[in-house]
């Protein structure tokens, strides 16, 4: 069993972005908005906990360690597909069921980060491959600028709140679509 500090290293580890801001919803009206703060431990604690939701900026400049794609559909046929398709390129993938509508296929990269355009132009490809072109692809931008110092975030798994609900967690990309028994393993 992972201590919490341990998990939430591991947690920091994986879902990693910008590291000045992110973003959060307020639980009773769904109202998004913005923290100029520093992600810390407790802010990663009060996600997990479920207390206060917790979205990531996927973008640090140009580069970023993750993409995820949105699929706001109930059917999980298309996030399997892509899945699948992803597999015989070598990309290995990840299915969550998001909070509200859908499902979110996240794939990580590099430890030291990957130019956005690069994640952005592999995940249209294989969009485009599998014909589903319209879905949301994060990071939104290839990169952050002067006028636009954030993007757009993305709210991250395991929602400690949601979780209890089957949601916010990664499940087993078939038929059954069963959360993984050990989300920390995984």
């Amino acid at each position: 069993m992972r201590t919490t500090e341990s998990k939430i290293n591991l947690y920091k580890s994986i879902f990693r972005g910008l590291e000045s801001a992110y973003g959060s919803y307020d639980l009773n009206s769904g109202k998004y908005y913005h923290c100029k703060e520093q992600v810390n431990n407790k802010v990663i604690y009060n996600q997990l906990k479920g207390t206060k939701p917790y979205g990531i900026y996927p973008l640090v400049g140009s580069k970023t360690y993750f993409g995820v794609v949105d699929f706001d559909t109930q059917n999980p046929e298309d996030p399997i597909n892509f899945i699948n398709a992803a597999k015989h390129y070598e990309l290995p993938t990840y299915l969550e069921r998001s909070k509200s509508k859908g499902y979110h296929v996240w794939m990580f990269f590099e430890k030291n980060g990957i130019l956005a355009k690069k994640v952005r132009a592999i995940i249209k490809f294989i969009l485009e491959e599998i014909g589903c072109e319209n879905i949301e692809i994060f990071p939104k931008q290839n990169s952050v600028t002067s006028n636009m110092q954030y993007g757009n975030f993305i709210n991250a798994p395991l929602n400690g709140k949601l979780v209890k609900t089957g949601k916010t967690v990664f499940v087993e990309p078939n038929i059954t679509l069963k959360p993984y028994p050990n989300q920390w393993e995984l």
